[in-house]
């Protein structure tokens, strides 16, 4: 798996795609997961740092979409970036609709993945440390417990 976990700050993501996908005859694209990120207020910032990369952006919202139609987009991108926010929000939405493991496999089958904050979180094997600094209560409907493994480790 190609990843890349940030807290903060999108500098070390030109680097690692190119060393991912290589250099491409068209503008790379770039899938920008933003569930995590709506009605924060370091949104804007984060995605205009993105942006600034150059690459083409397809915005996603997890929790907006089918697993097929999530599939399907995942499939047409060169890297996928999951914005940071509200975590168990994110997971929330990833798990809500089997979005969360139509990106898992497509990340595990080569899909470079760049997570920022909340979309390195979900990364690891569990999001319960979390509970620290955000809210769990933002996500009502995810059942997750302190062994629960989260979206890029098997369950």
């Amino acid at each position: 798996m190609d990843l890349l976990l940030l807290s903060i700050n999108v500098g070390a993501v030109p680097g690692f795609l190119t060393q991912c996908v290589g250099s491409l005859s068209r503008p790379l694209r770039l899938g920008y997961i933003s569930d995590a990120a709506e009605g924060m207020p370091f949104a804007a910032r984060e995605r205009a740092g993105v942006e600034a990369l150059g690459y083409d952006i397809v915005e996603i919202l997890a929790r907006d979409t089918d697993s097929e139609s999530f599939g399907n987009t995942l499939d047409s991108l060169d890297a996928v970036y999951v914005a940071g926010g509200e975590p168990f929000v994110l997971l929330e939405a990833l798990r809500s609709n089997g979005t969360g493991d139509v990106l898992a496999e497509r990340v595990r089958a080569g899909l470079p993945y760049i997570g920022c904050s909340a979309g390195s979180i979900i990364a690891g094997p569990s999001i319960a440390p979390a509970e620290l600094m955000d809210d769990r209560g933002a996500a009502p409907a995810l059942r997750v417990t302190a062994e629960g493994s989260e979206i890029m480790t098997s369950r």
